[in-house]
């Protein structure tokens, strides 16, 4: 039987230090995926990508709003519908890459699993070290909800594989420090495709995408373009759909990030144009996920 591997949220942070005269400098790399599916028999498919890390540092980023692989890309054998996907990769005093997914539902050679919420980190610094971790929240893998532990490389059995719930494979060489961190890694023994999207910006450039839904209202705004103003506000313009109505948006975003593991930071979002919508009780606690500021006074 062929092997067939699907990773979730795949993420490579490397730095390595060498002496130049004196002086040390440091050397940057690594990636960010959102989704990487193999199958012998189709290839591979990847979902936003980041491309590899300058070795000078910078930043890359993707995303996309939809980040579904259809079954007709692996043969059938793997089918992924998945709503907003972003993966990041910063090299600045650290190597730092982080990327997430919300609304998982995964088929993976007859074995269904689902999530509301994946998330995967990676760091490697000065020493050199390394450190990572993944947030999955309500997983259910063939009908059992799965008590996500936090420890690295938690397995659960599947009839015809594994799945492995945050998998970290570290390297530590001399100077040079390398962590893999893949937030859900399933193995079966069948078959899945190749095709790449990724959007990379290789300098220090502002980057980033919007999707904020609030289901008690019906307001969904989402956008691929928005503007950084040099603190944590930022604005954008985009789609919004309340009861069903749809048009162009404009919105202003304030955040605050209060330090790890991001459970203590907030957003707020205001609406204006065919949407009219406030975050009225201001600042709210994040239920899941994480605000990093680089370099950014959002503390």
């Amino acid at each position: 039987m062929k092997k067939k591997l699907l990773l979730l949220m795949t993420l490579t942070a490397g730095l390595s230090l060498a002496l130049i005269s004196s002086a040390g400098a440091a050397t940057y790399g690594g990636s960010a995926t959102g989704a990487e599916v193999t199958v012998p028999a189709t290839g591979t498919t990847i979902r936003a990508a980041t491309g590899s890390l300058s070795i000078s540092g910078g930043g890359a980023e993707a995303a996309l709003l939809v980040g579904d692989i259809p079954g007709s890309a692996t043969a059938g054998v793997v089918s992924l519908s998945a709503g907003v996907m972003h993966s990041a990769i910063v090299g600045l005093d650290a190597t730092q890459a982080e990327t997430s997914m919300a609304d998982v539902s995964l088929t993976v050679s007859g074995n269904q699993i689902t999530a509301d919420f994946l998330m995967a980190r990676s760091a490697a610094s000065c020493g050199p070290a390394v450190t990572g971790s993944s947030q999955l929240t309500n997983l259910v893998i063939n009908g059992q909800t799965i008590t996500v532990t936090g420890a690295p490389n938690q397995t659960v059995a599947l009839p015809n594989g594994t799945a492995i719930i945050n998998e970290q494979i570290s390297s530590i060489v001399g100077t040079s420090a390398e962590l893999i961190v893949n937030a859900l890694h399933v193995t079966t023994t069948d078959s899945i495709t190749h095709q790449q999207l990724a959007d990379v910006v290789p300098d220090n450039s502002s980057m980033g995408h919007l999707v904020y839904i609030d289901h008690a209202f019906d307001v969904t705004v989402q956008s691929t373009s928005i503007t950084f103003n040099g603190t944590c506000t930022f604005s954008g313009t985009g789609t919004g759909t309340i009861g069903g109505v749809s048009g162009p948006v404009n919105f202003t975003v304030s955040v605050t990030d209060n330090g790890e593991p991001g459970t203590a930071d907030t957003f707020e979002i205001h609406v204006t144009g065919a949407v009219q919508y406030n975050s009225s009780f201001g600042p709210v606690l994040l239920s899941g996920g994480n605000i990093q500021a680089h370099n950014l006074p959002c503390q």
